[in-house]
């Protein structure tokens, strides 16, 4: 799943091409600089869910063309590119996350057209942005995020008092989950600006997580559907991960190149903290999400650990760290929506894989939330599914196990390896779209 926003990112995943490291930086302090932080509530209180910005497409961060809408006393941004000629058939594009800040530039949303040609030719392009960049966080819940990174970094665990400050200062676990979209606000919002704009919508195209988004649109009826490595949800959390860690294996094995038995802390010049054992491990799960043309330059030193400086910039990315402890609130998103659908698994926290329990540990917060949600695969529209046998993200034989068994879903193998890729997307529509669609 594209966690990051991303998408999730965090990952761009409009350019076939990941970005070269050193630009991880630029783009982390740009997602991050754009969603700090008035801590203007008190310690322990959620901000109000209706205060936000009258000009919500003025502000500083956006780098992308924005419109915006107020439903239920709510501000929402979207990005919405007509075709010409005009024309009111439009796809709904969904770029994953969740923790995706779409309008941060990141995502390159300008490149929808190169990325889509044969779509973008006759349907409108509708992106629509996750709720909580618009939220102010309070200084308890920035306390709380930072926390819950030193609880990690320090024991790699997550102690019940970090926990519940989780829980009591942001709002993690709510019923009424604030920072990520659930079922019913994105439902809303899709049905709002598609009144108000007076399109049709009648296709939708979803990268990873923005599979499970698909499921939440009970009220629209959609022709068709492409999806881009989709969350396999119909797999467990333990099960996804183990098929994330052999392909992360065949991908080490591939740069012949494995983790020290050991590490030592490494201080790097220009990072507020050392590199560790625990960002080692995790700049190898993140591998999973970068271009292959950067894994290839930079792979083998990242796992091997001869170069801390990438091995830091790839762990920061994996968390959303910035500062000296600080998080992203994108994990608050990230948690908000994907935790009633993946939940939580000890077993990944103790497991004696240092990878398994970076997963274990980035899903650790789920335990706050008691009811789980069930994601069942749309009936009555086409779905053709891209995947890849070496993403190192959403597994082929979960995706095949959560999607195989439909007769109304094709299903096509690509062979580019990166999370991010959206090779395939424009091909796997051609001749599964209604003529005139």
């Amino acid at each position: 799943m594209n966690t990051r926003g991303k998408g999730l990112r965090r990952r761009g995943p409009l350019t076939v091409q990941r970005m070269a490291l050193l630009a991880i930086v630029a783009v982390l302090a740009a997602a991050v600089g754009a969603h700090s932080i008035s801590g203007a509530d008190g310690p322990g209180q959620l901000p109000d869910r209706t205060a936000t910005t009258a000009t919500a497409c003025g502000r500083s961060e956006v780098r992308e063309a924005c419109s915006e809408i107020e439903v239920a006393g709510r501000t929402w941004r979207y990005s919405l590119r007509r075709a010409s000629p005009g024309t009111p058939n439009t796809a709904l594009v969904d770029l994953g996350g969740p923790g995706t800040s779409v309008m941060s530039g990141a995502n390159g949303l300008g490149h929808l057209p190169d990325t889509l040609p044969r779509l973008s030719a006759d349907h409108n392009l509708l992106v629509i942005e996750e709720p909580w960049v618009l939220d102010p966080v309070p200084a308890a819940c920035r306390a709380a995020l930072s926390a819950y990174y030193v609880a990690m970094r320090s024991t790699w665990s997550m102690p019940d008092a970090v926990a519940g400050r989780l829980g009591s200062d942001c709002g993690v676990g709510r019923h009424d989950p604030q920072w990520g979209f659930t079922p019913q606000t994105y439902d809303a919002v899709v049905h709002a600006i598609v009144e108000r704009e007076g399109l049709v919508l009648d296709g939708f195209v979803g990268h990873s997580w923005g599979a499970v988004r698909l499921t939440y649109l009970t009220s629209t009826t959609l022709r068709w559907a492409t999806l881009l490595r989709p969350y396999p949800y119909a797999a467990s959390l333990d099960d996804i991960t183990a098929g994330r860690l052999q392909a992360l294996a065949s991908l080490t094995s591939s740069l012949n190149a494995q983790m020290p038995a050991s590490s030592a802390s490494t201080t790097v010049e220009g990072r507020s903290v050392p590199v560790e054992r625990f960002d080692l491990a995790t700049s190898v799960v993140e591998l999973g999400y970068v271009d292959d043309d950067v894994v290839q330059q930079f792979g083998a030193a990242v796992v091997t650990g001869t170069r801390p400086d990438k091995v830091g910039l790839l762990s920061d990315q994996y968390w959303g760290r910035y500062g000296v402890d600080d998080l992203s609130p994108r994990m608050l998103a990230f948690w908000d929506e994907a935790c009633p659908v993946a939940g939580a698994s000890q077993d990944l926290v103790r497991s004696s894989s240092e990878l398994a329990r970076v997963v274990g540990l980035q899903f650790s917060p789920c335990q706050l939330f008691h009811e789980r949600r069930a994601v069942r695969t749309p009936t009555g529209l086409a779905i053709c599914v891209v995947y890849s046998k070496g993403d190192a993200v959403t597994p082929t034989a979960d995706i095949l196990r959560t999607y195989g068994g439909s007769n109304d879903v094709v299903l096509k193998e690509v062979g580019v390896r990166a999370h991010p890729s959206m090779e395939g997307a424009d091909a796997c529509m051609t001749g599964m779209r209604p003529s005139g669609a």
